[in-house]
């Protein structure tokens, strides 16, 4: 392994914890507020920089090099696995095909199963994120689990998430949500009203399922509806490869319209990579 010891620069005098189920990006970017640092990309562009100057080319969000989480444990204070844990790479046992798999060997000597590349649209990106309103008022930060396209609802507070802001209809970045304000109007991102989904109980069973899957926070009890007992990894993908045959039908316009929703707050819905929720116009 090559040596970060020329990158042993700690600029921040105040340091912020990682919050449950907090993604990588967020804590980088609510540590660069905590420092008052202008512009907030100044750490990241320096840390990449001094890789590259390694002949590392890496992403600080997602890193697929060990240096890259020695450095990123030197600057944090986090453990390799915690960090690991707080990136996409989390959810590769569950997405990954088994003949896609690739590992690399942390600084603490831990195995890490790494996202396959292929896969990176199936993540939100940091300029068009989504969120929970009731999670963001509680706790102004990114959630790992609104990263995959797959994930729609958010369970605890049994509601879609927001894909943009509420106001002026601007995509949702990084900073947006740690902030809790829109960047274009200055709206408020926490006073969005919900859109509830704890009335659609097969819609509810798909996405508590898909939660279990991921490894995510759920109660769904599966083998009790009817699904076949078989790994997570390939109930996930018996799923992704059924929407990927039904994007070819054109003329499905919608997959799911729980009956009990009331009529003014109807949504237009299609079916697109990025999965079954409202489409917004």
């Amino acid at each position: 392994m090559r040596q970060t010891k020329d990158l042993r620069f700690r600029p921040f005098l105040r340091e912020v914890s990682l919050l449950p189920g907090e993604s990588l990006p967020s804590l980088l970017t609510r540590l660069t507020a905590a420092n008052f640092y202008d512009p907030p990309n100044l750490v990241t562009k320096f840390y990449t920089e001094q890789l590259a100057d390694m002949g590392i080319y890496d992403q600080l969000d997602c890193p697929t090099c060990p240096e890259t989480f020695e450095l990123l444990a030197l600057l944090t204070g986090l453990s390799p696995d915690q960090l690991a844990n707080a990136t996409h790479h989390y959810f590769a046992p569950t997405m990954n095909l088994r003949e896609s798999q690739s590992t690399i060997t942390l600084p603490d000597g831990q195995a890490l199963e790494l996202i396959h590349k292929y896969l990176r649209d199936d993540f939100r990106l940091q300029n068009n994120l989504q969120y929970c309103p009731l999670c963001l008022s509680q706790a102004a930060y990114h959630r790992l689990a609104w990263y995959p396209r797959a994930v729609a609802v958010c369970l605890e507070h049994q509601c879609f998430l927001l894909e943009k802001c509420w106001r002026c209809s601007k995509r949702l970045s990084m900073r947006m949500l740690v902030e809790r304000q829109c960047t274009n109007c200055e709206a408020d991102l926490t006073s969005a009203n919900l859109i509830p989904v704890k009335d659609d109980p097969y819609g509810w069973f798909v996405h508590e399922s898909i939660y279990s899957w991921l490894g995510l926070p759920s109660s769904t009890m599966a083998s009790e509806l009817g699904l076949p007992n078989q790994p997570s990894r390939i109930l996930f993908q018996m799923l992704y490869g059924l929407c990927s045959s039904l994007e070819t039908r054109m003329d499905w316009n919608y997959i799911h319209w729980p009956g009990s929703f009331l009529r003014e707050i109807e949504l237009p819905r299609k079916l697109t990579k990025r999965g079954m929720k409202p489409v917004f116009s």
